[in-house]
């Protein structure tokens, strides 16, 4: 959290930059005058300078934008830490990179994000044999894209700080470091209603600080040695793999040798930690000839979810597979709900733009949960509307929850 950028605060400001041990850069300022009493002249801050105490830090994201009008932007992503433990290394033209992501842009009417800081990237070996690159370098800020209707400069985002490499001795000769900090986005398509200045402009957006070398430094191992590590596994796993096919989820895994398998768990989790179980797999038991295994998950969740292999032996013992990440697109797109709020006894009309013919049922549910009407419809491939009579209800919130397929959409109604 300390090397995070700060988000843009009143209207329409910029987010700060992200950092490292080097703090990033602040945002930029809105240029109006005095709008619903916020002037924008608080934007994102710069991250925290960590200063380098021997630890090594992630390189920390960018602050987000300020937005009133769904353009505002995220921050852009700090890059990761990099160790690598070699007694040599020759670059043969590649380069080991850790850089923080720039924070995308805005079409303009609301603030733009700050780049992320750049990671850090350990490199313990006494000898480079030729030329290497190493970049941490900070990403940029976002950009604000003006429109004819926005007669002000807005504010971009701060540029993210470099980041840090580490070396176990001096800096060698054949490494090239680059640690440049990002720079700060700037206002683009200047005289908007007579506002030239905003051309170029970065409305106060700063860029990040350069990062660091820090030479002979010891990173931390332990002192056992174990000389009898050889474990033989229940399954050795050449591949898995989980795609999203026709809004169902396809799993797929081969196995090199099998010994002692009892059987598989196919799990999945919305956020990557909580899993539950799907469905089981009897496994092979024993075998030394490359097997494969299929799955068809015909009820996944809409939208991100993740899935995972579990495997368990007949002493109860359990492995786990690598983690992957699925999307399935909505079936669905709600695209309007009027009016809203609605006089009792009137009809609401929702706009839904679907991808097949489907059969959806709406219900009004009360802010306890309870249901208080239901109705069903068939939609047609394409554009519908559909009218929901709010005769009978009570002056009050509800719950609109919309299911058709594998898709629900939920959204507020106000009666009055």
């Amino acid at each position: 959290m300390a090397n995070g950028g700060g988000g843009g605060n009143d209207h329409n400001a910029g987010g700060g930059g992200g950092g490292n041990c080097a703090g990033g850069g602040i945002g930029g300022n809105n240029g109006e005058a005095n709008l619903f009493n916020c002037k924008g002249v608080h934007p994102g801050v710069g991250s925290w300078s960590q200063g380098c105490l021997g630890n090594s830090f992630l390189g920390g994201g960018g602050g987000a934008g300020h937005g009133n009008n769904n353009l505002g932007t995220n921050g852009g992503n700090g890059g990761g830490i990099i160790i690598l433990i070699a007694n040599s290394i020759s670059g043969n033209g590649y380069a080991i990179r850790s850089n923080g992501n720039g924070a995308p842009n805005t079409s303009g009417g609301d603030g733009a994000g700050g780049g992320g800081g750049g990671g850090t990237i350990e490199l313990v070996t006494d000898n480079i044999v030729s030329n290497l690159s190493v970049e941490a370098k900070g990403g940029d800020g976002g950009i604000v894209y003006l429109y004819a209707t926005v007669p002000r400069c807005l504010g971009p985002g701060g540029g993210g700080a470099g980041g840090v490499v580490k070396f176990s001795g001096t800096t060698p000769a054949l490494a090239t470091i680059d640690l440049a900090p990002g720079i700060p986005g700037r206002n683009i398509i200047g005289n908007v209603n007579g506002t030239s200045t905003c051309e170029n402009s970065t409305s106060g957006a700063t860029a990040g600080t350069s990062g660091t070398i820090l030479e002979n430094q010891t990173l931390p191992s332990s002192a056992i040695d174990y000389p009898n590590c050889d474990i033989l596994l229940p399954i050795e796993l050449s591949s898995f793999e989980a795609r999203a096919i026709a809004r169902k989820v396809e799993l797929s895994w081969t196995t090199v040798s099998e010994v002692n398998n009892d059987y598989f768990t196919i799990e999945r989790s919305r956020n990557g930690i909580d899993f539950i179980e799907v469905a089981q797999l009897n496994g092979a038991g024993n075998s030394m000839e490359p097997l494969k295994y299929a799955y068809t998950h015909n009820s996944p969740w809409v939208g991100r979810s993740y899935y995972r292999i579990k495997q368990t032996d007949f002493d109860g013992e359990s492995t786990y597979s690598k983690i992957n990440l699925v999307y399935v697109d909505s079936e669905l797109d709600l695209y309007g709900i009027y009016p809203n709020p609605v006089k009792s006894n009137n009809s609401v009309q929702l706009e839904i733009f679907s991808k097949r013919d489907l059969e959806s049922t709406v219900m009004l549910l009360d802010l306890m949960g309870r249901e208080v009407a239901q109705q069903h419809y068939s939609l047609s491939e394409g554009f519908n509307r559909i009218a929901i009579n709010s005769t009978g209800l009570a002056a009050g919130t509800y719950i609109l929850r919309f299911q058709a397929g594998q898709s629900t959409i939920t959204r507020k109604l106000v009666v009055f």
